[in-house]
């Protein structure tokens, strides 16, 4: 009973917001604070049906993208929300992503890895979360053209400039 009271009912308002949260089931939650909003998810269903076997899609692991296998069976770059066993290359690409027409290091890297798209969501998963350096300032970058977008989401499609291809 002490455990009970001091625990605030086994903590099941605390853990009930956090659950909430996920579902956008309380009156008033903005849909696209949840971790994959639903227009996140039609935007990884749109990457199904664009990304060929093989190919890996860019994202940043801080917005929820990396739901993209789970959800569409599309593979992201990043697939965890930390950085615990990732390849060199995909830690420089988070950094340096937006440099791939100045670049060389990381045209090698999105070769190697057979990056073909972005995706880039709005919101994160965490409210400290920001964009990943890499994934800023793309909306005008050359080597990248919009394919899909929505509130949510924005997917680019790599379109290297002539004499950039890899």
């Amino acid at each position: 009973a002490v455990f009970l009271v001091g625990s605030k009912g086994l903590y099941h308002s605390e853990d009930e917001s956090v659950v909430q949260r996920g579902y956008g089931t309380a009156p008033g939650v903005k849909t696209n604070n949840m971790a994959v909003s639903p227009d996140e998810a039609l935007a990884m269903e749109q990457l199904k049906t664009l990304v060929k076997p093989g190919d890996r899609v860019m994202n940043d692991r801080n917005d929820g993208s990396n739901w993209m296998y789970a959800i569409a069976g599309v593979q992201p770059v990043a697939g965890h929300y930390d950085d615990s066993d990732m390849a060199p290359e995909i830690d420089m690409l988070s950094v340096m992503f937006n440099q791939y027409d100045t670049n060389p290091l990381v045209r090698a890297a999105v070769a190697k890895l057979r990056i073909t798209y972005v995706i880039v969501d709005t919101g994160f998963l965490r409210g400290w979360n920001t964009r990943s350096p890499g994934l800023t300032n793309l909306q005008n970058a050359d080597f990248l053209t919009k394919v899909y977008a929505n509130p949510d989401s924005t997917i680019y499609r790599l379109t290297p400039p002539a004499g950039l291809a890899g």
